[in-house]
């Protein structure tokens, strides 16, 4: 017996009416009314994430292709789970952000990745904000490394140039630190990936020494300028962080309507936009030396000694 049967007949069979039922399984009247016409299983299963999603199968891509086995098992679909890994600047975006895409169909058609379009010529962080006006003190607070240390590190530079393996001035041991640690943009390149903790002393910041605003962030993940986020400026800063970008969205729709739903057709043209690429960007800014009050850091510091040789957790007892 098929799935939406069962449910229609476990409702009938308990004298349920469909808004009760929906109560009862703490869901929408409309959730129950597509699988009881039998549109429960949906013909794609897409899921974007961090590439570390999908590094092991011993956590959640386990999980879910049990998942999927049971169901192929009871619905007779044919769900194969597979995922491809894409880089958004590849595509338009104008920010570096590798992302696992995790996807399995009802027929068990696998999706290509769409070819890049931007791989030899990226967008720019300055093809993205470099119109926008400075915003004044509309933006987060900078920590006090930030505050100190970012006009001391060249655009596109993080804390590795004050290291001995940089160009500037040693202040700390290399890669003692993470990786977005006074991190900056440069105007000539895409941006890095946008965090969504927006810290103190977490990059990617401006080429002018200030963290971004909201604005800057929803236009380096390719948002149209009229979309606009609510609540204080910490949480819009974590919502523009965790989005996927709709250009790479629309890209990807696309590419599952021409190969899985809607093999042969021709779509509509791309509604998303595309940003104008600028004829110039200016220079970047030389950095300067560290400041006099901090200069008492500069010295011979210890490196990282490698990957499983760092400080070892400390248990209690």
């Amino acid at each position: 017996m098929a799935y939406e049967s069962r449910v229609r007949e476990y409702r009938l069979q308990k004298g349920l009416s469909q808004e009760a039922l929906a109560r009862q399984l703490g869901v929408s009247r409309q959730t129950v009314v597509s699988i009881e016409r039998g549109n429960s299983e949906p013909k794609v299963l897409l899921i974007e994430n961090v590439i570390g999603f999908v590094r092991t199968d011993d956590g959640a891509m386990r999980v879910l292709r049990a998942g999927l086995q049971r169901i192929n098992r009871d619905l007779g679909t044919e769900y194969d789970l597979h995922h491809i890994v894409l880089d958004a600047a590849d595509y338009g975006v104008p920010q570096h952000r590798r992302r696992a895409l995790v996807v399995a169909s009802r027929d068990g058609k696998n999706l290509v990745p769409p070819p890049p379009t931007h791989v030899d010529r990226p967008m720019r962080a300055w093809d993205a904000i470099g119109d926008l006006p400075d915003p004044g003190s509309d933006v987060l607070p900078l920590g006090t490394w930030a505050s100190d240390l970012l006009p001391s590190i060249p655009e596109g530079g993080n804390y590795q140039w004050l290291t001995a393996k940089g160009g500037g001035d040693e202040v700390f041991g290399y890669r003692t630190r993470y990786w977005s640690f006074l991190l900056k943009l440069a105007k000539d390149r895409p941006s890095w990936t946008l965090s969504a903790s927006g810290g103190p002393s977490t990059g990617p910041f401006h080429w002018n020494n200030r963290q971004l605003t909201v604005r800057e962030r929803l236009r380096l993940q390719s948002f149209p300028d009229d979309w606009k986020l609510s609540g204080s400026v910490r949480s819009q800063v974590r919502m523009a962080g965790n989005a996927t970008p709709p250009l790479l969205a629309e890209i990807i729709g696309r590419a599952i309507a021409q190969q899985i739903l809607h093999p042969g057709t021709t779509l509509d043209q791309r509604t998303s936009p595309s940003l104008p690429r600028k004829r110039t960007v200016p220079a970047a800014v030389d950095p300067v030396p560290v400041p006099k009050r901090l200069q008492y850091l500069i010295g011979k510091k210890k490196a990282h000694p490698g990957a499983g040789f760092g400080p070892s957790p400390r248990y209690p007892g």
